[in-house]
Formats: structure tokens, sequence, C-alpha cells
């Protein structure tokens, strides 16, 4: 579950613990799920590091990428533009 909104500190802790996270499993096998439901829409500002949060998703290759946005449309249309710029493929925002 992912909340509120993000510095870039927050954003470098979580890069760090899902580094080492999915460095333990055969992430093909894995669909990703985030519940995006609490989260507010990034600032211009972090899409920089949001984008390459995405990029470590495709990298490691996860059978699917889920992101639950809720009703939050800005937030869905945020997350479905950050995942088609990067490539991200097999993605879902519910």
């Amino acid at each position: 579950m992912v909340q509120g909104s993000f510095k870039p500190e927050d954003a470098n802790e979580f890069i760090v613990s899902y580094n080492a996270n999915v460095a333990e499993i055969n992430a093909t096998e894995y669909e990703l799920r985030f519940d995006c439901t609490a989260l507010k829409v990034t600032t211009q500002d972090m899409v920089p590091m949001l984008s390459a949060c995405f990029e470590m998703y495709k990298k490691d290759g996860f059978y699917k990428t889920v992101f639950d946005c809720g009703t939050n449309a800005t937030l869905r249309l945020q997350c479905r533009r950050i995942g088609n710029l990067v490539g991200l493929q097999n993605f879902e925002i519910v």
C-alpha cells in the first residue's frame, strides 16, 4: 500500500527496500500489485522519480503490474501516462 505524497528521501528508501526484496525472487513468476487508493497525485518535481520506479518494474519483468487507483481519475491518468512513457508492458490500472 502506498499513501500520501512522496519526497525524494521517501522514494530513495522505497527503491532500496524494493531492490532488496525483489533480488530474492524470480519476478517473472509474480504479479506486482500496488494499492494506491490513498496516494496523492505526484507533483511535477517527483515525476522523474516515479518514472524511475516504473522503469524498475519494467526491468524486473513482473508477470503483471497492477495499480489500484480507486476512484482518483487524475492519479489513474498519471500512472497510465508514466507506464506508457517508459514502455511498461503488462500493466493495468484499476
